[in-house]
C-alpha cells in the first residue's frame, strides 16, 4: 500500500464518518436534504476506496 493509497483510504474513512453524522442528525444540513447528503458522502467514500486500492495498487 503506497502512501497515496493510504491517504485516499483515510479520506474515505473521513467521508464515511461525516455520512454517519448526517444520517443520525439530518438537520445539520437541512431536514429534507440531510439523508441525500449522507448518501452522496457514502458514494464519495466508496469512490475514494476504489481509487485508493485499484488506482494505486494497494493490497
Amino acid at each position: 500500500m503506497t502512501i497515496l493509497s493510504g491517504l485516499f483510504v483515510l479520506l474515505a474513512i473521513t467521508f464515511a464518518s461525516i455520512a454517519v453524522a448526517f444520517f443520525r442528525m439530518p438537520q445539520l444540513v437541512d431536514p429534507k436534504l440531510g439523508r441525500a447528503t449522507a448518501i452522496l458522502f457514502i458514494v464519495a467514500a466508496a469512490l475514494f476506496v476504489l481509487i485508493g486500492f485499484i488506482g494505486f495498487g494497494g493490497g
